[in-house]
């Protein structure tokens, strides 16, 4: 069924391929690649309003909790992103792998929390956690992972990734665990500089 959340990445996911294709307009692969991928995010937000449309009609509709089933480094830097939106996780593994990192990516909380256990201490620098995730979101993911007990999960830095900027969103994160707050759409400059404060 269908969900704002759901909604709103979707819009995330192509204002940031389209930023993505601006940057590289001279580059025409990698220019058609990032306008294919925000024509896929189009299309499949349409097909999601499409769905709303006529659950609307017939009085099925029900504002359920999000379907996700819809959806070599510069310096060796390696960072996790849970993200329940596929669309969105490959949209930061891009953005990020362009930059220099080495990125990992999982689509929840829960799995958030087993890679880094199955991993060996200080194998990431640093955790992108998204907020709202069905299973488990950030919040609750992120005390888990500093009660994990190891020496660097108390020190990792963990950034909330949200759609929600308010100084109480903000808030929250920091007292969960989180070390800093990042805002979708991503900024890319903004992302970029909140990531390299801390790796």
């Amino acid at each position: 069924m269908i969900n704002i959340h759901d909604v709103r990445n979707y819009i995330n996911s192509i204002s940031g391929f389209v930023g993505l294709a601006r940057k590289h307009a001279d580059d025409q692969k990698k220019l058609t690649e990032y306008l294919g991928k925000a024509e896929e995010a189009a299309a499949a937000l349409k097909e999601m309003l499409d769905e709303l449309e006529a659950s609307e009609s017939d009085g099925s509709f029900v504002n359920s909790k999000p379907d996700k089933d819809r959806i070599g480094a510069i310096d060796l830097k390696r960072i996790l992103i849970a993200e329940d939106m596929e669309i969105n996780r490959e949209l930061a593994e891009i953005i990020l792998k362009e930059t220099g990192y080495l990125v990992d990516s999982v689509p929840d909380g829960i799995d958030a929390i087993e890679a880094v256990k199955r991993h060996a201490p200080t194998y990431y620098d640093m955790i992108l956690m998204d907020i709202e995730m069905p299973i488990m979101g950030g919040y609750d993911a992120a005390r888990l992972i500093r009660k994990i007990g190891r020496e660097d999960t108390s020190t990792i830095p963990i950034i909330a990734v949200s759609g929600n900027v308010s100084d109480e969103d903000k808030r929250k994160a920091l007292e969960n665990g989180m070390n800093a707050h990042i805002s979708k759409p991503f900024n890319v400059e903004e992302m970029i500089a909140t990531i390299k404060e801390y790796i």
